[in-house]
């Protein structure tokens, strides 16, 4: 393994003390163009759509004293020739299964043992079996076990499901949900808007009936909760879906802050056109949620002045709240010579709470760009919690800017101004230090290599091929992005490094943007190659991290649900990283070897509820990352150990290539 040996600065740290900051590192001061204002507004969830082919039961043991048996499930199966199932459980060393067909006849099982896996270092076992020449109609599960009556009473009792099971059919029908609202905090409705679809037509078949719509919530408490889905439920409102239309809403107040699990479940039958027969249907849908204790307004005011540098700080009021840490976002509207309202730029960032407001800064060089003196209003204003990523307050009316008129002269008015980086991002301070620090420091090392979700140890240690490296360990757990790159920035700080270029697996390129995004660090010193290179990162989610996926949130073990990860929360995160920081990144991907229905797979119980193809975590869907670098897609190579072929970050040829291509 090459490492390269780095000397202790003598320089010390003091020139970050003198820079205002809760991190390691001083903050960006972003901005953009109006041109921009689409990508960095609160995206609609009605576009982030969970789509699900499989049906998935959580399943509380149910102890009897005359039998081993412990659960007995009924279900459809509507689609001809094949289905696959599979089962997980911490227990499953202690179960068998028995499978009628709907004639009554017991079907040999051979399982294909599998795992759900929990991050890098831990995997729930799974067995995963494909019935073929399956019929429709009711199959019938019966599961036994060896374990005495008193401990499957005391496990039936436990407030997380004891096991769960998923069942997917080849078929043509889906279940589409969304939530009917970003606004995630304390005392705010939780909504899940539903239907069923033909994924040929993309729309609810005609001749449907719905014979039952729930949705399962299991609260932080641990209680759980059954709703009613509706086709006139409040949560359908804001999308003007009318009665009638096979589309059902729920929704529950999230009175605790925390996590929330949610399953959308509809049943029903479809009539063929053609044949005329009934088949029956059983669709489910997964959703986790980290719900903010955030308590915090807006108040409808804002302010501005000129600090000491010539540049403007718009002060936005807030309610008092104990919260610190946000990401803001604000659209800056003005007055042009025609008195005509016109759109001057974006503000954004990570922000403090002060005293009764938050701060952005404005260059007043945007003004100049946009023909504008002054009398500004801000418009699109937002919050987001930087812990659950969902925003926490969303302005729905223009905010005055007080004492904002003549803010610049008309004579320095220039439309055909380039845009620079202190434009959009703010002087960096620590420049100079960076270089001092690079004459003092230049055998350090200048490449930064991150692991992914919930990883004990850093993935790429293991590989020859990088040079002058240092690997950061996370040492497991579940940690959102901001969180993550905190780590992270500490580490490098620690150590001193005067540049640097980032690598990242999975989460951990989403943190290599993050870094990138918002902070001023040694990674905007590097040149001469690529300042961020990811394998294997679920850049607009995965569809089962809010599913399946976070079986650890299921069974209550080891790493949990993280909202960065999940469909919907990575479009939220998505909508802060500016198109300079995606302009720096180059990303890779791997598949399987692509197949027929439930043909070649990386990992048999995820490919149940991952959108195909995928490396057995990512999606491909998932995994492009809109004004990057595609650095291009690799078969037969799996996200993780224990999969059908080699974790990706162990492609020795590729990692050769990204050390090559690194900027230092």
């Amino acid at each position: 393994m090459l490492r390269g040996v780095w000397l202790v600065a003598v320089l010390t740290l003091a020139s970050l003390c003198v820079v205002s900051s809760t991190f390691a590192y001083p903050e960006k001061h972003l901005a953009g163009p109006p041109t921009e204002f689409d990508m960095h507004r609160v995206p609609q969830p009605q576009n982030v759509i969970t789509k699900e082919k499989s049906t998935s039961e959580y399943i509380w043991f149910q102890p009897q004293k005359n039998t081993q048996e412990v659960y007995r499930v009924m279900f459809p199966v509507d689609g001809p020739e094949e289905f696959v199932f599979s089962f997980s459980s911490p227990y499953i060393s202690d179960l068998s299964f028995a499978l009628y067909d709907p004639t009554g006849n017991l079907l040999p099982l051979e399982p294909i043992q599998s795992s759900m896996p929990i991050g890098e270092d831990v995997k729930i076992p799974t067995s995963v079996y494909i019935v073929k020449n399956s019929v429709e109609g009711t199959y019938v599960l019966v599961i036994t076990t060896t374990m005495d009556y008193d401990r499957v009473s005391k496990l039936s009792t436990s407030s997380y499901p004891n096991a769960v099971l998923t069942i997917i059919n080849n078929d043509k029908l889906e279940i589409e949900s969304h939530y009917s609202s970003y606004l995630i905090k304390k005392g705010q409705s939780i909504g899940i808007v539903s239907q069923i679809v033909d994924v040929l037509t993309r729309s609810v078949p005609e001749n449907i009936v719905v014979s039952s719509a729930l949705l399962e919530v299991i609260t932080p408490a641990g209680e759980d909760l059954e709703v009613t889905m509706t086709d006139s439920d409040d949560s359908l409102k804001p999308f003007n879906i009318p009665p009638s239309s096979g589309v059902y809403g729920a929704h529950i107040v999230a009175s605790l802050p925390g996590e929330y699990l949610l399953q959308a479940k509809i049943q029903g039958s479809v009539r063929d056109p053609i044949t005329a027969s009934t088949r029956s249907f059983y669709r489910s849908s997964q959703h986790v949620i980290q719900v903010s204790p955030s308590d915090i307004e807006f108040s409808g005011t804002a302010s501005i002045k000129t600090q000491s540098s010539g540049l403007l700080s718009v002060d936005i009021g807030v309610s008092v709240t104990t919260q610190t840490q946000l990401r803001a976002y604000t659209e800056v509207w003005g007055r042009n010579a025609q008195n005509d309202l016109v759109p001057v730029c974006w503000l954004g960032g990570v922000v403090m709470i002060s005293g009764n407001h938050v701060s952005l800064e404005l260059n007043p060089k945007w003004l100049q760009l946009a023909g504008v003196t002054g009398s500004l209003v801000l418009r699109g204003t937002y919050l987001n919690d930087l812990d659950t990523t969902f925003p926490v307050a969303i302005s729905s009316t223009d905010i005055p800017v007080a004492d904002s008129e003549a803010l610049v002269s008309p004579a320095t008015f220039d439309a055909t101004m380039t845009i620079t980086k202190e434009m959009r991002e703010g002087v960096n301070p620590l420049k100079e230090y960076f270089q001092q620090l690079k004459s003092k420091n230049a055998a350090a090392p200048n490449l930064v290599l991150l692991p992914g979700y919930c990883s004990q140890d850093n993935p790429w240690s293991s590989s020859t091929k990088f040079e002058n490296g240092a690997y950061f360990q996370s040492g497991g757990g579940n940690i959102g992005n901001h969180e993550f790159a905190g780590k992270v920035m500490d580490f490098v700080k620690n150590m001193q490094l005067p540049s640097f270029s980032l690598i990242g697996h999975s989460q951990g390129g989403m943190v290599s943007a993050h870094i990138h995004n918002y902070f001023f660090t040694g990674l905007e010193m590097a040149t001469g190659g690529r300042l961020i290179q990811t394998v294997g990162t679920p850049w607009k989610g995965c569809s089962a991290a809010g599913g399946l996926a976070d079986l650890g949130d299921i069974f209550g073990v080891a790493c949990g649900s993280n909202n960065d990860l999940s469909l919907d929360g990575a479009v939220n995160w998505l909508a802060g990283i500016t198109s300079e920081t995606r302009k720096d990144i180059h990303f890779y991907t791997t598949t399987y070897e692509l197949g027929n229905f439930f043909g070649d797979y990386c990992n048999a119980a995820m490919n149940l509820v991952l959108e195909w193809p995928n490396d057995g975590t990512t999606e491909i869907d998932y995994a492009i990352l809109d004004g990057a670098n595609y650095a291009g897609n690799t078969e037969k190579w799996c996200h993780t150990s224990s999969m059908a072929y080699p974790a990706q970050y162990t492609d020795e040829a590729r990692n050769g290539e990204m050390n090559a291509l690194a900027a230092r």
